[in-house]
């Protein structure tokens, strides 16, 4: 039996690898142009160094092809064109997309699909003509790796309108100083909501992305609460809120920030000898996180609120205008868009009122106001 030199068989398996990996074709990225083109680019070198049919360089001399390209149009106008050219400088084809991560990352697919796989031993003996094409002339150095940690992920929506529908219960409870209680309770009732939501900069690759405002309005109208010693007594709820906040991009994924807002909410009930109608003006410092699990696509927010009661309607006539009040919120939201505009969600969350009541000559009262919401969205979204 013929034996095989470990050694020659060793050169061998090098050799084999070697080869393979020179066949595999070496793709370059030249700075993009337009606006906001440095973020973008980014995305593409990102796109280019995960797909396994290429190899990328940051030296365009030693590349067999060269990606290129810029950003033209604002706002919602803006696109992105890339070409893909041979290192002779042939154009080999090109895609023009909007400015997203996944169609950006579905562009370059589709354009490297174009490279040819066949190892090109000519040009790689001849630099001379690859330096004589001005396209691929420079060299194009990698982005650092803190800078490309740093990309700002997807955009959001530059607009969503979302119509909800939730379960709520309301519970209050007030009790006087001797111990006696009284309150009304209607759990669980159906409310209606709309939220309106802008991020003007969503496409901007900036930190100024991060602005947002929005509003919202929800009724659940021809109710019936049960008081406590048993009556029914006719219920309206609404609520509306104002507000506008900035979340920092950490990352690729996370965004944490904080709001400002001003809200209203009503629990009107008709004449009865339980509780009164209660109204709370406030306004609403807030904390607000999201995490993009999968892009816009499907995102996690958690958002809590404090709210500084400027009133409390009919509550303080019944049981004192001295004493404090304020309030608090939490909620857990499951949501995102679609590509094709679509938006959807599902909540939970919890809202409660607390309250002490003084007045002079009569005795003190406490008690809490508040309830939770678990419900559902869909809507429309413009990207």
């Amino acid at each position: 039996m013929q034996r095989i030199h470990v050694g020659s068989l060793a050169f061998l398996l090098v050799f084999g690898v070697a080869a393979t990996v020179h066949a595999q074709p070496r793709v370059a990225v030249a700075p993009l142009t337009g606006h906001g083109a440095a973020a973008l680019r980014r995305v593409v070198v990102e796109a280019v160094r995960s797909d396994a049919r290429v190899a990328w360089t940051a030296d365009a001399h030693e590349a067999d092809a060269l990606l290129s390209g810029g950003v033209r149009g604002r706002r919602t106008q803006r696109r992105l064109t890339l070409t893909l050219a041979s290192a002779e400088g042939a154009p080999l084809g090109n895609r023009t997309v909007a400015p997203r991560g996944p169609a950006i990352r579905a562009a370059v697919a589709a354009l490297l699909a174009l490279v040819p796989s066949e190892q090109r031993e000519a040009v790689a003996s001849a630099p001379s003509a690859r330096a004589s094409s001005p396209e691929v002339s420079a060299v194009v150095p990698e982005p650092p790796a803190a800078a490309r940690d740093a990309s700002f992920g997807d955009d959001p929506a530059l607009f969503s309108f979302s119509a909800s529908v939730l379960a709520r219960s309301r519970q209050a409870t007030f009790v006087d100083a001797a111990g006696a209680e009284r309150g009304a309770a209607i759990n669980p009732y159906l409310e209606l909501a709309v939220r309106l939501e802008a991020r003007p900069f969503a496409h901007e690759p900036s930190y100024a992305r991060g602005l947002y405002a929005f509003g919202e309005g929800a009724t659940a109208p021809g109710l019936s609460s049960r008081a406590a010693n048993g009556a029914t007594v006719a219920t309206t709820f609404y609520r509306l809120a104002l507000g506008a906040g900035y979340l920092v991009p950490i990352g690729p994924a996370v965004e944490l920030g904080a709001g400002f807002g001003v809200g209203y909410d009503a629990f009107e009930l008709g004449d009865n000898d339980a509780v009164p109608t209660a109204a709370y003006p406030y306004v609403r410092p807030a904390l607000r996180a999201r995490w993009r699990a999968l892009g816009e696509i499907v995102v996690f927010g958690l958002e809590g609120g404090y709210r500084a009661l400027l009133g409390r309607g009919d509550l303080s006539t019944a049981f004192g205008a001295g004493g404090a009040s304020f309030g608090w919120d939490a909620t857990l939201t499951i949501g995102g868009t679609v590509d094709v505009g679509l938006s959807y969600g599902v909540e939970i969350g919890v809202t409660q009122y607390v309250h002490s009541f003084e007045s002079a000559g009569q005795a003190s009262t406490h008690g809490t106001d508040g309830g939770y919401r678990l419900g559902a969205n869909l809507g429309y979204a413009i990207r």
